[in-house]
């Protein structure tokens, strides 16, 4: 039985979420877009100029100091200092060659690293390179971005219907345009309802500069209400839909829903339920371009808490050797088939269901080392690897067993988990996978997860890393919160 300390903390996280509501970190990239409004006289600018120059780190760069992630640190580092030139400045010359040193430091090892590029980074990194050269910040021509520039201009030749627009994922990435691509926008079809361009802060800031319209006082609301509601721009608001359900999804797994966590959760569950649709749902509920990964989370935590929503929705994303995140993407989300697994088995679909098989044989066909996963949505294998454990326990030991004894061999000394450094979040995920898998016949050291609940314990209120992939890395608070009170009550019962 859950603690009721432990169950205070969850209905105390479910009481935060909800329509609109997201609880997410500062993202650099998107704070430098901000901080251009400051050309412009316009105070939340102001606020970002300043939080960049007091954020710059000690190699030069911007980004998540304790993860030295290549691709983040060069494009947040080449977006701020790209704003910082065009405020041209004398007190930010030292800030600019710092900069310089890092963006070039950095765009050497962009080819090798590991972790690959973040959301958007062919699109965007030219168009960055292309103004920062203009201004004289930048000399050099770097070989590897020179293709990136090949890859942008293939994917806006395959534009849906030739333009961007708001029924496609690249209007995300608007901001990505340069002056003579304008004639690629669908004016009639781009803002959204709540003045923003893809729920984007860095391309509502775009927008805002380059494009006349008449709709500035909305979209200039938008950015005012991202900035109220998280200290600081972050890469998307709200999270609310992707928010809900992760967190929702992690209390479930724990099979300790009390009266207490059922009735708060039903809000959340009345929210999740009137997203459901035949197309899918999208992360954010403010933005319509649906996402496989995201319908997949909200499937199985409507239906572990007794919803009953149509699976059509899901299936909606199947493709023929995997399903889709996103209908129109360049590579295949890992998690995105771990949970479309979960949720297959969730509506009661066997192991040896033609659906199922495909799914099992992608993720068979994608593991590292015949054990563990990466994926394109966060820097850590613990995250899909643990809910792969979770998805295939019991269900596909094929899957499950190899990847639990990863987990088993990979503890830390002091008992916590992380691919970089142990971290409360990725122990939380290992912890969670552990405890499902024991329940399931996984064979266990009898100290392994008192051991890891005992780190988890005094790790819980650390400053956390920011391990999920956006434009810049950042940080889903609630999510990795309801992560944390999961593992601690899924092993009280172990």
């Amino acid at each position: 039985m859950v603690s009721k300390d432990l169950q205070n903390q969850i209905v105390d996280s479910f009481q935060k979420m909800g329509q609109g509501k997201g609880m997410i970190s500062p993202s650099v990239y998107d704070i430098a877009w901000l901080a251009r409004l400051n050309e412009d006289g316009v105070e939340i600018g102001k606020e970002a100029l300043e939080w960049l120059r007091q954020n710059q780190l000690e190699d030069g760069s911007w980004g998540e100091a304790q993860i030295p992630y290549s691709h983040e640190r060069f494009i947040n580092t080449l977006a701020a200092a790209v704003t910082l030139a065009r405020q041209s400045d004398k007190h930010d010359r030292q800030r600019l060659e710092k900069a310089v040193h890092a963006i070039n430091k950095y765009a050497l090892v962009l080819q090798s690293d590991p972790l690959g590029e973040t959301i958007g980074f062919e699109m965007i990194a030219p168009s960055l390179l292309n103004e920062a050269q203009n201004l004289g910040l930048l000399h050099s021509n770097y070989p590897y971005l020179e293709i990136l520039r090949e890859k942008r201009a293939a994917k806006i030749a395959a534009l849906p219907q030739g333009f961007v627009n708001r029924k496609s994922t690249v209007v995300f990435s608007s901001e990505m345009l340069q002056e003579d691509e304008y004639d690629l926008l669908d004016l009639d079809d781009l803002q959204e309802s709540n003045g923003s361009i893809g729920c984007s802060p860095a391309a509502t800031v775009w927008y805002l500069k380059n494009v006349s319209n008449e709709s500035s006082d909305l979209t200039l609301n938008f950015l005012h209400r991202v900035m109220d509601d998280n200290g600081m721009a972050p890469y998307i608001a709200p999270i609310d839909v992707f928010e809900t359900a992760w967190s929702l999804w992690n209390i479930a797994i724990t099979g300790e829903l009390t009266d207490e966590i059922i009735a708060a959760s039903q809000p959340l569950l009345d929210f999740l339920e009137q997203q459901w649709n035949a197309k899918g749902l999208s992360a954010v509920s403010e933005f319509p371009v649906p996402d496989g990964d995201t319908t997949a989370m909200v499937y199985d935590a409507l239906t572990m808490f007794g919803r009953s929503v149509d699976i059509e929705g899901l299936l909606s994303f199947q493709g023929p050797a995997h399903f889709y995140c996103y209908r129109i993407e360049a590579n295949a989300s890992i998690s995105t088939n771990v949970h479309v697994l979960s949720a297959l088995r969730q509506a009661g679909l066997t192991k040896n269901d033609p659906i199922v098989t495909t799914v099992r044989n992608y993720l068979s066909a994608s593991r590292l080392e015949n054990s563990y996963w990466n994926d394109k949505w966060h820097i850590s294998p613990y995250y899909t690897t643990s809910h792969a454990v979770i998805a295939a326990a019991g269900y596909d030991s094929e899957l499950s067993d190899p990847a639990a004894h990863w987990l088993l061999a990979n503890q830390d000394e002091q008992g916590g988990w992380g691919f970089y450094l142990p971290t409360a979040e990725e122990t939380a995920y290992a912890l969670q996978a552990l405890a499902i898998w024991k329940q399931h016949g996984g064979n266990i050291p009898a100290d392994t997860i008192q051991k890891g609940r005992t780190w988890l314990i005094e790790h819980a209120n650390d400053v956390h890393p920011f391990l999920w992939i956006g434009k810049s890395l950042y940080m889903p608070t609630l999510v990795i919160e309801t992560a944390i009170q999961s593992a601690l009550a899924i092993t009280e019962q172990v």
